[in-house]
């Protein structure tokens, strides 16, 4: 049976909630009941035979599903931006460009022509990473019986010194952040170290490859401004700062490389959009794709200030104005969406539904004088009133039960 669901996203969008479809469904009912005389139920047949039928229209009694939704509009985007923090010191001297997808390893920026890239990972660059300059023992000097042994002695020190010791010794660091650079200089190829939490001399020769390799001074030493970490590829969303601007500081916003779906919905309205919901996204021509709820109001990054600003305007203008909830909805045919370019949309969300049951247009309903409503049930020549329970109201459709009513069966629709 085919689904009454109200395709279209043109000139016929609806609006937002529920409550308010079903109220345009008892809307059209009373216009319909309002169109026509009140009915007896009578002997339950007409005495006279029907109008010419080419005078009054009748409509099949079908059965098929009722599909209740809620409806919001929604626009194709990356989602919200994410400004991105520099802690290098120097000035801006190249800025990957809007648009641009940058990936592990890829630079961001350049800071006095020196590459900051990306690596994957949740712990922020929050210290240099390296060796650590051990602290010197304290050593009790030898006690020579003369000043001949006393120079054979320094002698052997010295020697042994020189053959067996560094000339400056250094201690590993240690730390979950040591851990999350291991894994992102592994990721990109580089060896000869054990990926752990320890920060040890092999992981700088490691260091001093992947520093050859970016063109910066082979030091085996991490800046804190080296290195920006994030959850994953992004794409540049918008430039903070120009070329030539100073730094440490907010350089640029981010987003993810996928597109996805941004809607509002009133917070009184809003219950059923929890992360994980499922819900359809028709695009401007009628497609449907499937979607998912990925954030909903304080967990997007950047719809706390959307929020924040509704709730402000809400309390402030005396109307009692709702607050707006911003939902972001994943799509997983980011064909589909790429062909919808950055246009309108509408998201939809099964809020009731009934299967398989009798329905009619909602303007064929008639109001009996005993109270309640009936059908006009068209049978050749011939018709009679039959009463009728009116149960689900969706896309001008509504749910009927009746004695003796089934598919197929013709109903008049008042003019």
């Amino acid at each position: 049976m085919s689904t009454v669901d109200g395709s279209g996203v043109g000139g016929r969008r609806r609006r937002r909630r529920v409550r308010a479809w079903a109220m345009a469904g008892a809307g059209t009912v009373v216009l319909a009941v309002a169109a026509v005389a009140t009915v007896g139920l009578g002997t339950g047949r007409s005495e006279e035979p029907v109008a010419d039928p080419r005078v009054f229209a009748t409509t099949p009694i079908t059965r098929g599903d009722l599909v209740e939704y809620t409806v919001l509009d929604g626009t194709v985007g990356f989602g919200d931006a994410v400004p991105m923090r520099c802690e290098s010191t120097g000035v801006v001297t190249w800025i990957a460009p809007t648009g641009t997808v940058v990936r592990r390893g890829e630079p961001l920026l350049r800071v006095d022509d020196q590459p900051v890239v990306l690596f994957y990972g949740s712990l922020p660059m929050f210290r240099a990473l390296g060796l650590v300059a051990a602290e010197p023992e304290a050593t009790a000097e030898p006690e020579a019986d003369d000043a001949e042994s006393s120079d054979s002695d320094k002698s052997s020190d010295s020697d042994t010194a020189t053959a067996d010791e560094p000339a400056a010794a250094s201690e590993p660091m240690s730390g979950n952040d040591v851990k999350q650079f291991e894994k992102n200089l592994h990721s990109l190829g580089y060896r000869g170290f054990t990926v752990d939490d320890t920060f040890t001399a092999s992981t700088a020769q490691a260091v001093k490859r992947w520093q050859r390799d970016l063109g910066r001074e082979q030091t085996g030493r991490v800046e804190q401004g080296d290195v920006v970490y994030g959850s994953g590829a992004l794409r540049i969303a918008q430039h903070s700062v120009r070329i030539g601007a100073p730094v440490p500081g907010d350089v640029l916003t981010w987003t993810g490389t996928k597109r996805v779906i941004t809607a509002t919905a009133e917070q009184a309205d809003a219950a059923w959009a929890t992360a994980g919901a499922k819900v359809t996204v028709v695009l401007a021509d009628g497609t449907p794709v499937a979607g998912t709820v990925d954030r909903v109001g304080a967990d997007a990054t950047v719809a706390d200030t959307g929020s924040d600003t509704a709730k402000a305007a809400g309390s402030g203008d005396g109307g009692g104005t709702a607050t707006q909830v911003p939902i972001t909805v994943s799509v997983g045919k980011q064909d589909a969406l790429e062909d919808a370019g950055d246009g309108a949309v509408e998201v939809r969300r099964v809020a009731k539904e009934r299967r398989k049951v009798l329905s009619v247009p909602v303007s064929a309903l008639l109001a009996l004088a005993e109270g309640g409503y009936g059908l006009e049930v068209v049978d050749g020549a011939s018709s009679r009133i039959v009463a009728v329970t009116a149960g689900m109201f969706a896309d001008g459709r509504v749910e009927i039960t009746g004695t003796g009513l089934d598919a197929g069966m013709n109903v008049r629709i008042p003019q």
